[in-house]
């Protein structure tokens, strides 16, 4: 269940949703221009002077901060295609072990440098 949001400083198009206990921000919002059937999840945020094309779904807690094309599924902070979001938080989670093997890399390396 979704409702039309009314902003009288925010120009928007039809069926701008929302979900109906969301704490989605849009403060400020003076030449942010929303497009149609666009879907802001909760705790959404958008800037100032931007625009939304149509058909853009952004996820929860996403802060939109520049232009969004027509038709894109974005996520996180900054706010970026769903995809490339997945995929950087697949690599996030690897970042501790991938650390751990270049520490044993260097001690590997700085044991060899020191038998010349």
């Amino acid at each position: 269940m979704c409702f039309l949001v009314e902003e009288h400083r925010t120009r928007k198009g039809r069926c701008f949703l929302l979900p109906p206990s969301s704490s989605t921000h849009l403060h400020n919002l003076h030449s942010t221009r929303i497009g149609n059937r666009v879907v802001l999840g909760g705790q959404c945020g958008v800037s100032d002077n931007i625009f939304v094309g149509d058909d853009v779904v952004a996820g929860g807690a996403t802060k939109i901060m520049t232009k969004t094309p027509a038709g894109r599924v974005i996520l996180g902070y900054p706010a970026m295609k769903m995809d490339t979001y997945v995929s950087a938080a697949r690599n996030w989670r690897r970042l501790p072990r991938m650390m751990d093997d270049i520490e044993t890399l260097k001690k590997a390396v700085l044991k060899d440098g020191e038998d010349d």
